[in-house]
């Protein structure tokens, strides 16, 4: 007996070999909220914004001036949100590259997300390092004395 697997796409339906990671009869629109499981909103999967229309957008929300990411991002800071005040500074950027207070801004953002996941996530940290321009030394294996190997 063998089983067929029946992907849908839009009004077709199309026989593939079974697959253990597809379902019968899966839609090709629940394939891809699957892929984006841990945000399924349908939303993401239809409307995706490019960071420079973002960038765009808050800055006609900013009025068009450079302080307003500026202020947002410092109270954001105070507040202990890092990584929204990182994600609104990098969108200022866009809008305002050569911001030299946009700019430490997004150190200073990156610098307290690596305080915060050096110890909890390396993934993270490593990422946020990158992104910094931080440089991390090699790893090396602690000294083995002649004592301790007693």
């Amino acid at each position: 007996m063998t089983c067929e697997t029946k992907v849908t796409v839009g009004e077709t339906a199309v026989s593939q070999p079974p697959t253990p990671s597809i379902t019968p009869n899966l839609t090709l629109d629940a394939l891809k909220l699957a892929v984006h499981w841990p945000n399924p909103d349908p939303q993401t999967l239809i409307d995706e914004l490019a960071p420079a229309e973002w960038a765009a957008a808050l800055n006609l929300l900013a009025g068009g001036k450079e302080q307003a990411f500026v202020r947002s991002a410092t109270t954001l800071l105070a507040q202990g949100d890092s990584t929204l005040a990182h994600k609104l500074v990098e969108l200022g950027l866009l809008s305002y590259p050569s911001s030299p207070e946009l700019s430490g801004l997004r150190r200073q953002a990156l610098d307290r997300l690596r305080e915060l996941y050096q110890q909890l996530s390396p993934f993270k940290f490593i990422v946020y390092s990158g992104w910094a321009g931080a440089e991390l030394p090699p790893l090396t294996a602690p000294a083995v004395s002649a004592a301790s190997s007693t």
